[in-house]
């Protein structure tokens, strides 16, 4: 298999619980909107080229930040770690089913990534032009149709929500304002991976809010989008910027050293999902797995299990950095039968987890868990 990869030069900013940060790409025929995205980012900023003797193709590799900078980083508390890489692998084969990239990188590099970010199209032939983007896995579905493991779901990337709000927020104020609807969508289809990871997407959203993600990945062709040059060019933006490349004045999510990590899960709705969305654009709201309607099956006890692995799912992307975390689900509350939402209410409320029936709630909830911890000696 054909392997590039890339590595940009960063600058001394600090960025949330990850220091290594891969971007992965393909240049297959069917995902030309993740190789407009790759090059988009590529001739957006300068990167370094590297080889490595186990990979065809180049690898690219960044300076370490000086380490006057890191010992001030730890003693001002910024972050819990100090940024410095961003690497890019451009594959050739699809990315969906493209397991163990995290670990296959390592393997070939030396560089464990801390966190995954995957530049690909969002397949619905029906719709408005959008750009997406939404956590991984298979969440109560018994078989994985486009790739990953049944029913298990990789930590979500915690730049998720600070992404989304940083390509809402860009896409408002450009030109792209009325081409492209901005959209979070719930947790669907492969890889599976272990290291925290997301999709960045550029395609339509279907007319049909409850259409599944199997629908959503085989409904035709938007080629006329995936290849939009302002469009990929809009995301090297968001990206550059979200990933601090360049540096710039912003300094993105922060915690110090004793805060807690306040995750938000969201539970039902649509495929796509404005309420949880609503939620996840508050500044320093972090964002965990979302469960559409579909994949809970109250029918069968088996909905318990899916709804407690997205949960731990969410939470051990910001634990395997050591970080305690709260969790606050977030429920569509209209998407629920009264009596299924009584159980699910008692499942999390059993383990200790905050409820929330409403985005007001839901940021009350995190602002007083906020306030607490900051006053707590």
């Amino acid at each position: 298999m054909h392997v590039r990869s890339v590595r940009a030069r960063c600058s001394n900013k600090h960025s949330l619980l990850m220091q290594n940060t891969l971007v992965v790409a393909t240049t297959d025929a069917h995902d030309q909107a993740s190789f407009s995205m790759a090059m988009a980012l590529l001739r957006r900023t300068d990167w370094t080229s590297m080889r490595e003797r186990d990979c065809e193709g180049e690898m690219w590799q960044s300076r370490s930040e000086p380490i006057i900078l890191i010992l001030l980083a730890l003693i001002l508390s910024f972050v819990y770690s100090k940024r410095s890489n961003v690497f890019m692998w451009l594959l050739e084969d699809g990315l969906v089913r493209n397991d163990h990239i995290d670990r296959r990188f390592q393997e070939i590099t030396g560089v464990q990534p801390d966190d995954v970010l995957f530049l690909s199209r969002h397949a619905s032939a029906s719709g408005s032009p959008a750009l997406t983007v939404h956590p991984i896995g298979n969440p109560g579905r018994a078989e994985a149709e486009a790739g990953g493991i049944p029913n298990r779901c990789p930590p979500p990337s915690p730049r998720l929500a600070s992404l989304y709000r940083s390509l809402y927020k860009k896409t408002a104020a450009s030109d792209l304002k009325g081409h492209f609807d901005v959209s979070l969508e719930g947790t669907h289809h492969g890889p599976w991976l272990t290291t925290p990871s997301l999709f960045a997407e550029i395609g339509r959203m279907t007319i049909s809010l409850l259409a599944r993600p199997h629908t959503l990945m085989n409904s035709g062709s938007t080629e006329s989008e995936w290849t939009r040059q302002d469009a990929a060019m809009h995301w090297a933006d968001v990206l550059v910027e979200e990933l601090r490349i360049e540096g710039g004045d912003e300094e993105g999510e922060q915690l110090s050293a004793e805060d807690k990590a306040i995750v938000v899960v969201g539970l039902g709705g649509g495929h796509y999902a404005p309420r949880h969305g609503d939620v996840a654009r508050k500044d320093g709201v972090f964002l965990g797995h979302i469960l559409p309607s579909y994949t809970l099956d109250f029918s069968s006890s088996e909905w318990k299990s899916t709804v407690l692995e997205a949960i731990d799912s969410s939470a051990s992307a910001f634990e395997r950095a050591g970080r305690a975390v709260d969790v606050v689900c977030h429920l569509d509350k209209k998407a629920f039968r009264s009596a299924d939402r009584e159980m699910l209410k008692h499942l999390l409320v059993s383990h200790g987890y905050h409820v929330a029936m409403s985005p007001a709630e839901a940021d009350k909830i995190v602002r007083g868990a906020r306030e607490e911890l900051s006053v707590s000696p």
